[in-house]
């Protein structure tokens, strides 16, 4: 087990992707709060979260099992000898495994996967990218468990290119943010809305008049606000006008992108590239 304090001296292959603004469970600014020791709430372990570590050997003799290579337990911290701060946690030598709740991402089993053929969260890619970048390894396989119906294994070669822009990434956000306790530019991410709550917990001046960059800043504000309204209602617009076509079948596709709405799950409305990566609109019906 890593302790925090050691955490903080290095970017995580699983941190990559926030550290770049593509990760759903990170950004930027909570990558940086986390290494220079910002209070910041914990996030309470999830069932989903306790499992997903708990399913971990049972997956590796699931991958055994398939393609009879038993790869052994990575018990190791890996940091980059060029930049140590950048390092690695592999599952297992030349193997990561996840568990999903369902397919939304993941594309056909075996799939070769690069940036051509993203059959992967985006995410995991560059997590796995980064742990060959301080393995040496040109090769890994990345597993996964879907809900309790699909086994799938990927091939996910050695991308130089997508390892140096991530490197070259990971050490500017290290020298210009990390080092000097300056924090990046704030997105619109939920960690950025927290650590605002957090640096700024309650008002204790009085109101003041807005600089002239703020005063740029807060029409633009409420029109962005007034086009997300706009959008929102398009959209729900649109997805009610696609179910109603869609009717008692699965779905529709015109090859190139499809749509479906199940019985099973009443919210459950998607619209996605006929690969099979999805995007979600926000559901109409709200779940129970």
């Amino acid at each position: 087990m890593i302790d925090t304090e050691e955490r903080r001296t290095y970017l995580g292959a699983s941190e990559a992707a926030a550290v770049v603004g593509l990760s759903p469970w990170g950004s930027p600014v909570s990558v940086w709060s986390s290494k220079v020791g910002l209070p910041m709430p914990e996030p309470e372990p999830s069932l989903r979260m306790w499992l997903g570590t708990r399913m971990e050997p049972i997956l590796r003799e699931l991958y055994f099992s398939r393609t009879g290579r038993n790869p052994r337990v990575h018990q190791r911290l890996v940091r980059s000898k060029a930049h140590p701060f950048i390092a690695a946690h592999p599952d297992y030598d030349r193997l990561e495994v996840k568990t999903a709740r369902s397919d939304d991402g993941w594309g056909e089993d075996g799939t070769v996967v690069t940036p051509d053929t993203m059959a992967v969260p985006l995410h995991y890619f560059l997590q796995v990218q980064q742990q060959m970048y301080v393995t040496g390894w040109e090769q890994s396989d990345l597993a996964v468990l879907i809900g309790h119906d699909a086994f799938r294994v990927y091939d996910v070669p050695r991308h130089q290119p997508t390892i140096d822009g991530l490197v070259a990434a990971e050490v500017e956000f290290w020298e210009e943010y990390v080092l000097p306790r300056i924090p990046p530019p704030l997105d619109g991410s939920d960690a950025a809305k927290e650590y605002l709550r957090c640096r700024f917990p309650r008002d204790v001046e009085p109101l003041r008049i807005a600089t002239p960059e703020e005063a740029i800043l807060l029409p633009l504000y409420l029109a962005a606000k007034e086009v997300e309204k706009a959008g929102k209602a398009e959209a729900d617009n649109l997805g009610n006008q696609l179910r109603a076509r869609i009717g008692d079948a699965k779905g529709i596709t015109d090859g190139r992108y499809k749509a479906t709405w199940t019985a099973y799950e009443k919210a459950a409305y998607t619209v996605a590239p006929s690969s099979g990566r999805t995007l979600r609109v926000n559901p109409v019906t709200p779940k129970d």
